[in-house]
C-alpha cells in the first residue's frame, strides 16, 4: 500500500514558491495529473466530467498536503486545482515594480567570490536569471554580457576570446568555456604547487648534504687539531 505523508512532500514558504510549484507538478505528473490543472471544465460532460472531477480531488488533496496551516487560507475558497494554483501565482509571483528593481539590482551587483567555484557562482546567476526573465525577456547577448562583467581578472583572456566570435553565442557555450578555462588554471596551479615542492625537497636535501659534509670537516679539524697537540 502506498504511504504519502507530509514529511516526504515540499512545504510552501515565502522565499521557495517557484522551487516549491516545481516540486509539486513533478508530484502530480508521476500521479498523472498534471494535466487536470490544464482541462477547461466547462467543455467537459458526462464520464469526462466525472474523471476530471475524480483527479482534481487528488490534485487539491496533495496541494493541501504542501501548504502549510499559514497559507491553507489562500486556497480554502478555491474549488478546484486551477484556483489554487493561481490564488497562490497571484500571491507569490508579484510581478511588481519593487521586485523588478530588487532583482535586477542583484544581477548588476553579482560578482564571483573570492575562492567561489564557476559553478556555485552559475547556480546563483541561473537563480536571479530565472527571477528576472519572469518581469522581462533577456536575449542570449544580455545573459552572456552580465555573467561576464563581474568575473576574476584570470578569466579575461577566455572572455576576450568570446567577444571576438559572433553575436549568437549561447549561455552553455560561454559557460563550457569558462569552465574549462578554470579547470585549466587549477591544473597549473596544481603543477606549479608539485615543481614547488620538488623543488623544496632537492634544496632540503643539499642543503643536508653539505651540512653533513661541514660536519665531516670540523669532526677531521677537531681530529687533526689532537693530534698535532699530542705531538707537542
Amino acid at each position: 500500500m502506498e504511504v504519502t505523508t507530509t514529511a516526504r512532500l515540499p512545504q510552501l514558504a515565502a522565499q521557495n514558491f517557484k522551487n516549491w510549484l516545481f516540486r509539486v507538478e513533478c508530484i502530480l505528473d508521476e500521479k498523472q495529473l498534471k494535466e487536470t490543472l490544464f482541462v477547461d471544465k466547462i467543455e467537459l460532460r458526462g464520464e469526462e466530467l466525472n474523471k476530471y472531477t475524480a483527479n482534481d480531488a487528488k490534485v487539491k488533496n496533495t496541494m493541501v498536503q504542501c501548504l502549510s496551516d499559514n497559507h491553507l487560507n489562500l486556497t480554502k475558497d478555491c474549488t478546484t486545482g486551477q484556483e489554487m494554483i493561481k490564488n497562490l501565482k497571484d500571491t507569490f509571483q508579484r510581478k511588481s515594480v519593487i521586485s523588478k528593481i530588487h532583482y535586477r539590482r542583484k544581477l548588476l551587483t553579482l560578482k564571483l567570490k573570492d575562492d567561489e567555484k564557476l559553478e556555485e557562482y552559475f547556480a546563483r546567476f541561473d537563480d536571479i536569471i530565472r527571477e528576472v526573465v519572469c518581469d522581462e525577456k533577456l536575449n542570449e547577448t544580455e545573459k552572456n554580457c552580465h555573467l561576464l562583467i563581474r568575473l576574476d581578472e584570470k578569466y579575461d583572456k577566455v572572455i576576450t576570446a568570446i567577444e571576438t566570435l559572433n553575436n549568437d553565442i549561447k549561455l552553455d557555450f560561454v559557460k563550457t568555456r569558462l569552465l574549462d578555462e578554470e579547470l585549466t588554471f587549477n591544473m597549473s596551479q596544481a603543477n606549479s604547487r608539485n615543481e614547488y615542492d620538488v623543488a623544496s625537497s632537492t634544496i632540503g636535501v643539499i642543503n643536508l648534504d653539505i651540512l653533513q659534509r661541514n660536519a665531516a670537516k670540523k669532526d677531521e679539524a677537531e681530529d687533526l687539531d689532537k693530534e698535532v697537540y699530542k705531538d707537542i
